[in-house]
């Protein structure tokens, strides 16, 4: 197999029609001839240097044999490469061992990465009423998910229990924090709340669960732990005058663990936690932060007091006056107005509860608001920020795909299959796919929790795939490879950053299990393949960020400010306060940093957005709506136009918003 097959092969069987005149991917088993010399490579003008052992058996990703082959990935990086006037270089990467590229084998015999044990994965099929699914999963609770989506889309019939007696799971508990940088590292520690423990008896009265016991005889007691709807009827009200509030939070990207009646219009909730795993195979207590659940049986008249008491951040951007986000269904119906920022008296706080974390004892934090439910009886929905599931995106997928002038911009392949079996889906679009042509690698939505950021993916594919002249000039000088979502198993779960498997997938990028981060196995394979074909121009991760306002890039060195400063131009929102040239210790094994230091790729960003809004200019304290976030992709788009193509686009005025 040649070591430029995966992109040969997404390039090459994007382009088989598959009925209905839509043409999607018809991947098979790598079995190309060797790649053409790219045609834009230049000799006089230097370039790099990539694979030169002599012995081909030794420049492929042979995950298979596991033996080390593949090591000399990159070889050493000399020079640069002129792109529309501009030079783009490379980044030396030493003697040319590379640090994660060839094959570690795992406990199955298998290596790390890449290689036909990948391309094995990539098989045809068109996403048409592709849905969510859940399989059978090691080490986590015994629960089922409901399919849907109750906001965004029509409801769905429950996933199916596992076979009777089994000891795996439907639903994998995992997760943590939130971006690249703003996170903490994977081996954070080595206590655990117990779940018992974060309850006592001044909590009040259980009134949601989203965890109960199913009959003893269907599973190992261990395994006790299925999702079944807890009835009302279990909750007296005989003490207060006010219905009870009903809260279930069962649905896709759903979460809330607990909740508990304190009052006659009060209530304590515990967020699910996600359950991760470090890298010496310890399970630790991890960030709880996202929380998404629906609310029934309330009273306009009413002014109800909700605390959540299980984050476990000190900062917050709750502090800095931002707002929970509500839906309710009675209102779209009305006006047509959805989700919406709401809340009054909100704090955020340490609380006496406590947890063990790195030997040191830390406290709970707790936040608290009030709020009116806008009519009686109504269907309301609260969530930490604009909820976007994966049937959102496959939604939006399937409009692009549906344009007659957009379909002919873009390709959509199936990359791999994540450890639940949903598709991972690979967006590929330029003028003419078949050309082999400088690339950027765009990816999003790693880290479950941060919705923010497909939104703005939204808009990036969006002005990418759209009529402009901007977007025709990238189209036509650039190839892109955009994995929209790169984690659709956790953002189903409603877990906040981990996937199924329990870990940050964004700690993975150094030695990715095939089997255990199958995504992040396939689009480092994609990277490795692009540079070696001394084709990777541009990674750009993007992520949501829980502490700082604006949208910002962190990036590896200080020569690449070009970039940050075009997004300046375009963006009111853009912070050049917030933004990084740097690598911190913590982030040496994340997208980023490997694309930069094993890739030797220098133009590899994370790109972070404010849960917030933005602090700059003339949109100082303004929340994100779903407009803007979706403006914000189109902006980057224009800012790479600026920065990769110069004299394309006229520069604006600093801070310009249009």
């Amino acid at each position: 197999m040649s070591t430029s097959s995966l992109v040969r092969k997404v390039e090459k069987d994007a382009l088989a029609p598959v009925g209905g005149g839509r043409k999607f991917s018809s991947f098979t088993r790598a079995r190309d001839k060797e790649p053409a010399e790219p045609s834009w490579r230049s000799k006089q003008q230097g370039r790099s240097q990539v694979g030169e052992a002599k012995d081909k058996g030794k420049n492929k990703f042979d995950a298979v044999r596991g033996d080390g082959a593949g090591a000399n990935l990159l070889g050493t990086m000399k020079g640069g490469r002129r792109l529309g006037g501009k030079l783009v270089r490379q980044r030396s990467t030493g003697d040319g061992k590379g640090k994660g590229g060839g094959g570690k084998r795992n406990e199955s015999g298998r290596g790390s990465i890449g290689g036909a044990a990948i391309l094995s994965l990539l098989e045809a099929g068109k996403q048409e009423g592709a849905g969510p699914r859940i399989v059978a999963a090691k080490s986590s609770p015994w629960r089922k998910l409901i399919v849907s989506t109750p906001v965004h889309g029509e409801w769905r019939a429950p996933a199916e229990y596992a076979a009777a007696g089994s000891s795996s799971s439907m639903w994998g508990a995992a997760g943590d924090d939130d971006d690249d940088d703003d996170g903490p590292p994977s081996t954070e520690g080595e206590g655990e709340m117990q779940e018992d423990e974060l309850a006592d008896v001044s909590d009040g009265e259980l009134v949601y669960d989203d965890e109960m016991f199913v009959e003893e005889s269907l599973v190992p007691r261990a395994e006790q732990r299925a999702r079944s709807v807890f009835s009302s009827s279990n909750v007296s009200s005989s003490s207060a005058q006010s219905p009870c509030l009903r809260f279930e939070s069962r649905f896709e990207s759903g979460n809330l663990r607990k909740a508990y009646r304190v009052g006659d219009l009060e209530y304590r909730l515990y967020m699910r936690d996600d359950v991760c795993l470090s890298s010496q195979g310890s399970r630790v207590f991890n960030c709880t932060q996202w929380f998404y659940f629906r609310v029934l049986n309330g009273l306009s008249s009413k002014l109800y007091t909700l605390s959540l008491l299980n984050f476990i951040k000190p900062d917050s951007l709750y502090k800095d006056g931002m707002q929970p986000l509500l839906y309710s269904r009675e209102e779209e119906r009305r006006t047509g107005k959805g989700w919406h920022r709401v809340g009054e008296s909100i704090s955020y706080q340490a609380n006496v509860r406590q947890f063990h974390k790195n030997g040191q004892v830390n406290n709970f934090f707790t936040l608290r608001f009030s709020l009116q439910l806008p009519y009686d009886d109504d269907e309301c929905y609260l969530a930490m920020c604009y909820p976007y599931t994966y049937h959102d995106l496959q939604r939006h997928l399937l409009e692009l795909q549906s344009d007659s002038l957009r379909s002919q911009r873009l390709r959509r392949c199936e990359l791999c299959k994540t450890i639940a079996g949903n598709v991972l889906d690979l967006v590929m679009i330029g003028n003419d796919l078949q050309v082999k042509k400088p690339s950027l690698v765009i990816t999003a939505r790693v880290h479950p929790g941060e919705s923010n950021a497909s939104l703005i993916m939204h808009g990036l594919l969006d002005y990418l795939t759209g009529p402009s002249h901007h977007a025709h000039e990238l189209r036509r000088a650039f190839s892109f490879f955009v994995v929209p979502m790169l984690n659709p198993d956790g953002v189903i779960l409603g877990n906040y950053r981990c996937s199924l498997s329990g870990h940050d997938l964004n700690r993975q990028w150094i030695e990715p299990d095939a089997q255990l981060h199958p995504e992040i196995s396939s689009v480092k394979r994609l990277c490795k393949e692009l540079a070696m074909a001394n084709r990777l121009v541009l990674f750009l991760d993007i992520h949501g960020h829980s502490c700082k306002k604006g949208f910002f890039l962190y990036c590896c060195e200080d020569s690449v400010s070009g970039l940050p400063w075009a997004m300046s131009r375009r963006s009111a929102f853009y912070s050049l306060g917030n933004t990084t040239y740097k690598i911190g210790k913590s982030k040496v094994n994340t997208g980023r940093a490997v694309v930069y230091n094993e890739l030797g790729c220098i133009d590899s960003y994370t790109c972070e957005a404010s849960f917030l809004g933005s602090e700059v200019g003339g949109a100082q304290s303004l929340h994100f709506n779903e407009a803007s976030l979706r403006n914000v992709g189109a902006q980057i788009a224009e800012s790479l136009s600026e920065y990769l193509l110069p004299g394309l686009i006229e520069p604006q005025t600093p801070g310009a918003w249009h």
